[in-house]
């Protein structure tokens, strides 16, 4: 089944979505591309990047427990990246202005999984 996957995903030029899904499975990809939406929607809201996964806990009012492993399944996602934000700016990550009102995760993700992945993400490859 893994197989299939790749090969699909070998067709089209990889995105966001896909490089996330490749590299954690299906539940931890969800999982680190919610994270991933809701950092963007809290930079929004809050006018810059969360300077921690504690502030990131208490904008979207979670325990900093749930936050840390959010981020532990970001990193099986997109290995490689201390934060977060690193992640963001490296890969010029920011929400397209027609998500921007009323911040919804799904539209978010919906967007990250349409948007190509950079070739940093993919090891270099193209």
């Amino acid at each position: 089944m893994q197989r299939g996957v790749e090969r699909r995903h070998l067709r089209r030029k990889p995105t966001v979505g896909s490089v996330a899904l490749l590299n954690a499975g299906f539940s931890d990809a969800m999982t680190g591309m919610v994270m991933l939406a809701s950092w963007l929607i809290a930079r929004e809201e809050l006018g810059r990047w969360p300077r921690s996964l504690e502030e990131y806990a208490e904008h979207w009012k979670m325990s900093t427990a749930s936050a840390y492993r959010e981020f532990k399944r970001f990193k099986l996602c997109f290995p490689g990246y201390e934060t977060v934000t690193d992640f963001c700016v490296e890969n010029r990550l920011r929400i397209p202005m027609v998500a921007r009102r009323g911040c919804d995760p799904t539209m978010v993700i919906d967007w990250l999984n349409g948007e190509p992945a950079r070739p940093s993400l993919l090891g270099g490859a193209t």
